[in-house]
């Protein structure tokens, strides 16, 4: 996920998750919600804001 400006640790660290193949499910989707418009989403604040609409479908 190297276009990413995030990793597992972000997420891990920033939702209070613990390690496991939800971080990496968490991150394909992030991968493919940056990839509609990289240059406005790819910055940590918008992709936390994203994570925040997705804790209903993590865990």
């Amino acid at each position: 996920m190297k276009h990413l400006v995030v990793d597992g640790g972000d997420i891990i660290k920033e939702l209070k998750l613990p390690a496991g193949p939800v971080i990496g499910k968490l991150l394909k989707k992030t991968l493919e919600w940056v990839m509609v418009d990289i240059k406005k989403r790819n910055t940590k604040k918008e992709i936390y804001g994203f994570w925040g609409t997705q804790m209903k479908y993590i865990k």
